[in-house]
């Protein structure tokens, strides 16, 4: 008699692999395993295993590798896991091998020992249920989070799009609530499988954190809440692309949980599926700055100047004056976006990518915002040999200089966006610095995240038409909820005053932000009904070789689907489709194990 396994391995194939073993060390289902593929052995997880006569695989003409040996003597993962792996790999079409690099700890597949997994089942009595939680205010939100939390003595999660708000939250738990949390690490190597270890072990049953906890080993799960869903956060960076959202619901739905939907405001697909009208109004506080009417500061070294209105230097000043807290936000990092030639006008890219590159003032430096590579800045044109490179458009660290001479004291000025260092230390000495003096925070939308730290008095918009020029369908919905966190997020938003910078006022977005978010919805899915955009459609965009995306294209166009190709010279394009299963079996034959050698199309599902 032989058995047959089912192996899920870390990697691009939608399927697990079959391998063969004697039955007499018989590893169950959820068991890690060592098995060969290619030339290397790897960690897996068996899915599946059934007897098959000796000669059937004779008859058949196929042959399987054998089973190495078996990690784990019981189970180690549960099958809700499993099951939430299969899931979301099939939904977001980059199959639950891509999805085992992130959905566990590294020291997993290293064959680190681990605790047996608990063999739990849902109660039959219990039924899955969705709850929202749309209140402005966050402490409102958190309040309800907690009283949720402490009816139930069971397991849940508590995740946000930001570790640091995840961990603003769990610092004020009450005592008898911290001792059931964990707050989950960042990072995927030691820490992050302690916990795994506490989790599984059941010694902790409340997970607060962010991306990184999503498969955390929670059993008999009552609550799952999810803040901010509307975050486009969720949507991971990295390949593969899932939505933290979609996974908890599978999870929620296993264990006939409450999912908990919560957030300033609604994605696209809870607005549809639960409408209702917003409460909160800005009430006087949100101030639109006509940039055409701008003085325009010249920054040297760059092309254009920078537009700052008499509405955000005269308020500035006024906030400073009384020890407030102002920001300076603009989506440029850098000291100007673009780096070019007066005397032949070409643009300067990057030499490994082609990206077009940004001019930061640290050492000079030419930075590239796609793939990261950082050069010196030439001091000749490297088209033309010219010496007169300059900036094109001021970024924020151009605005620095300008809030100094403001305030008439550059220790009143602070920088805060991603390109910064992020030291615990340094952010902890700029928040007591602004506690006690006030000044200005410069920096990119990242800088909102200090609202959860200190009362902010003022934020500023510098040029808030740019969000608009961005390539996406959703361009407006990022910009909406964009300012309306600017109005809502952190300590005290209701002394909070938000001015935008823009050359079109009175536009019928920005006049909803008067209105609330259904105001916006309501006219917003009516647009992209027209268009089959999400949530109506599914939009996916996929990115492969050009061969492989022409042989793609064909394929699906021949079975009737919308495909999208801006660009026929690149491997990129799109397919607009109401199901991803539909999808998914069409282009499946691209990603058997025999195509491994030509590589494998990667997916990005658009749900919202």
């Amino acid at each position: 008699m032989q058995v047959l396994y089912d192996v899920l391995l870390p990697g691009p194939w939608w399927h697990p692999l079959t391998y063969s073993g004697n039955g007499k060390d018989f590893p169950e289902k959820g068991c890690r395993v060592r098995v060969p593929i290619g030339r290397t052995e790897r960690t897996g997880i068996v899915t599946d295993a059934r007897e098959v006569k000796g000669e059937v695989c004779d008859k058949q003409q196929f042959s399987c590798r054998s089973i190495l040996y078996a990690v784990d003597e019981a189970p180690a993962v549960t099958e809700e896991i499993l099951q939430t792996l299969f899931l979301a790999g099939k939904h977001f079409l980059c199959g639950p091998g891509e999805l085992l690099k992130s959905a566990f700890p590294s020291p997993f597949f290293d064959g680190k020992e681990a605790p047996n997994a608990p063999r739990m089942s849902p109660e039959e009595t219990r039924t899955y249920s969705v709850t929202f939680i749309r209140d402005a205010k966050d402490s409102d939100r958190f309040r309800s989070y907690l009283e949720i939390l402490g009816k139930d003595d069971h397991g849940g999660f508590v995740i946000f799009p930001e570790r640091n708000r995840a961990a603003l939250f769990w610092e004020n738990l009450p005592d008898k609530l911290k001792e059931r949390a964990i707050l989950w690490p960042a990072g995927n190597g030691k820490r992050a499988w302690e916990s795994w270890i506490r989790v599984l072990k059941g010694q902790r049953n409340i997970v607060i954190g962010s991306m990184g906890c999503l498969f955390a080993p929670l059993t008999c799960i009552r609550n799952v809440i999810v803040e901010d869903e509307g975050n486009p956060v969720y949507y991971s960076r990295r390949y593969p692309y899932i939505h933290a959202r979609s996974v908890l619901t599978y999870r929620a739905r296993y264990w006939k949980a409450k999912l908990v939907l919560g957030g300033a405001m609604p994605s696209s697909r809870s607005f549809l599926f639960r409408k209702e009208k917003c409460t909160a109004r800005t009430g006087g506080r949100l101030i639109f700055a006509d940039k055409s009417e701008a003085r325009e500061f010249e920054v040297r070294g760059v092309r254009r100047p920078l537009p700052v209105t008499d509405a955000v230097l005269t308020r500035t000043q006024e906030a400073a004056a009384g020890h407030g807290v102002v920001m300076w936000l603009l989506d440029r990092i850098g000291y100007a976006s673009g780096i070019w030639c007066r005397e032949c006008e070409s643009i300067l890219t990057c030499p490994k990518c082609g990206t077009a590159t940004r001019w930061e003032t640290r050492e000079s430096t030419a930075v590239c915002p796609f793939c990261g590579n950082r050069g010196k800045l030439p001091e000749e044109c490297p088209n033309c040999g010219g010496a007169f490179m300059e900036g094109i458009k001021p970024g924020i660290e151009a605005s620095v200089d300008l809030a100094a001479n403001l305030l008439g004291n550059k220790a009143l000025v602070h920088e805060w966006h991603k390109a910064v260092t992020k030291e615990k230390s340094s952010r902890n000495k700029m928040l007591k610095k602004l506690e006690v003096s006030g000044g200005i925070v410069t920096g990119t939308r990242k800088a909102l995240e200090l609202c959860d730290d200190i009362p902010v008095a003022l934020v500023c918009w510098l040029d808030i038409d740019t969000e608009l020029l961005k390539p996406s369908y959703d361009v407006k919905y990022r910009a909406f909820r964009m300012i309306w966190e600017s109005l809502w997020r952190g300590m005290e938003p209701e002394n909070r005053k938000v001015i935008l910078q823009t050359k079109k006022t009175g536009t019928a977005w920005q006049k909803k932000l008067g209105k609330g978010w259904h105001e916006f919805w309501e006219s917003e899915l009516a647009e992209r009904k027209e268009l089959d955009l999400p949530p109506w459609k599914f939009l996916v965009e996929i990115n492969t070789k050009s061969r492989i995306k022409n042989e793609m294209l064909s394929i699906l166009e021949s079975e009737g689907f919308e495909c999208l190709d801006p660009d026929p010279k690149s491997g990129l394009f799109w397919v607009r489709t109401e199901k991803t299963e539909t999808l998914r079996k069409a282009v499946e034959p691209f990603f058997s194990v025999s195509r491994s050698k030509e590589g494998f199309p990667r997916m990005r599902v658009c749900i919202d």
